[in-house]
């Protein structure tokens, strides 16, 4: 899939994670707010549009595990919680 400027976004890798995406991204949308994208792409392969949520809780699925696909959650500035392992929060 190509975007804005040339850039290119990759397919999901295989039917379980794509199923595994489109559920987190109906749990943020059950606790929190889609602001952009959020749909499975009508194209060849897993594609869902890149997504950015917020306004989600401590706890939800998105905030606590990794889902390795398009989508960022936009919490940071609502909370103290720092990640282990010294990683960064965007």
């Amino acid at each position: 899939m190509t975007g804005v400027q040339g850039t290119k976004l990759g397919r999901l890798q295989n039917k379980m994670q794509y199923e595994k995406v489109k559920e987190f991204l109906e749990d943020a949308r059950k606790n929190g707010a889609v602001i952009a994208g959020g749909d499975a792409l009508d194209r060849p392969g897993y594609c869902i549009a890149p997504t950015i949520v917020r306004d989600l809780q401590e706890g939800s699925r998105l905030v606590d595990q990794e889902q390795f696909g398009p989508v960022l959650p936009d919490h940071a500035r609502h909370t103290k919680r720092r990640p282990p392992f010294g990683g960064l929060r965007v």
